[in-house]
């Protein structure tokens, strides 16, 4: 590698160290490498090893200082202490989370509290039409509970047939179609219970847009 450098730059070029095995004590060996040219040859490349001292240690280019005990000392002070104030902001920034968390969760109770408390049946539906938030009115309403209705898709459990008792295609059904319009509206419609039995019922329905979606 070091010789295609040279030949390519026609510059000299040395290598970090080398640690070779020995008899004696470690060797560390630098190799330089530097173009040549004779006459009536090509391009050449004369490769030398330059044996360093420890102490003169070439680590990714530069020169590895021999540091005293206090600079060491003193060095290793200065990592604990930045290591000490990341560790501190880090703490900090869990505190704050969890304190965001705590807040977001209290939120969430509070406006379960205020949809439970209503007079009136609420259903949250994902984009796959299947109910995400069934309060207690909705689900007394439609003759089941609402652990039954969370996760299951909603037009072929309360909205599957037409007041002529014709089979309503989810194609058609116009509750979802807001999935599509995104567009708040209020209108009257027939649900369906768990015996069989219908109601008729005035709707709001209204998307809830995050993201985009």
């Amino acid at each position: 590698m070091i010789v295609k450098k040279v030949l390519l730059s026609n510059m000299k070029e040395t290598t970090n160290f080398i640690q070779l095995e020995s008899s004696r004590d470690e060797i560390f060996v630098q190799i330089v490498a530097q173009p040549f040219r004779i006459p009536t040859q090509k391009s050449m490349v004369l490769i030398t090893f330059v044996e360093i001292e420890p102490k003169e240690l070439i680590l990714d280019g530069k020169t590895m200082p021999t540091f005293s005990e206090s600079t060491v000392i003193s060095t290793l002070s200065s990592q604990v202490a930045e290591l000490e104030t990341s560790n501190g902001e880090l703490q900090s920034s869990n505190e704050e989370l969890q304190v965001s968390l705590s807040s977001n969760k209290e939120l969430q109770n509070k406006l379960l509290l205020m949809l439970e408390s209503s007079m009136d049946g609420i259903l949250g539906l994902d984009l796959n039409a299947r109910h995400t938030f069934v309060n207690n009115k909705a689900a007394q309403m439609l003759g089941y509970s609402a652990e039954y209705l969370i996760g299951k898709e909603s037009h072929s459990i309360w909205h599957h047939t037409k007041p002529d008792g014709l089979h309503y295609p989810e194609s058609e059904c116009h509750i979802l179609s807001v999935f599509h319009e995104g567009k708040s509206q209020r209108e009257e419609d027939l649900f369906w219970r768990k015996d069989g039995t219908s109601f008729p019922v005035e709707l709001v329905r209204s998307p809830i847009i995050e993201d985009g979606k």
